[in-house]
């Protein structure tokens, strides 16, 4: 799921997993400078001075939805997201998922 520029997100938790999902997909490493209950602010993993990358996100003032205010999806650097790290986030994933459904609480 590629963030885009004005989009709206309930926190910054689903913002948070859709640029991880994005890096993933892409083989981008993401690093998440700033990240709290008020903004979030996502840079290029790598070399953060060389490569423009940037998501900056914080909540809207008339609505509370947490909304992508800066995009640059400019990234350049090569893509250095290994196979291992891939496995293992898509494993902790299916973990929580099944963790949830033991529970008997239904995701869609």
């Amino acid at each position: 799921m590629k963030p885009v520029l004005g989009e709206r997100y309930e926190s910054p938790h689903e913002l948070i997993w859709c640029l991880t999902i994005y890096a993933i997909s892409k083989g981008y490493q993401i690093h998440f400078n700033k990240c709290d209950s008020a903004r979030l602010v996502a840079i290029c993993g790598s070399t953060p001075e060389k490569y423009p990358f940037v998501v900056r996100a914080s909540w809207m003032s008339t609505k509370r939805t947490f909304q992508v205010k800066n995009f640059v999806d400019l990234h350049t650097c090569v893509s250095r997201c290994r196979l291992k790290y891939k496995v293992n986030f898509i494993t902790n994933h299916m973990v929580k998922i099944l963790k949830i459904k033991d529970e008997g609480i239904v995701i869609n």
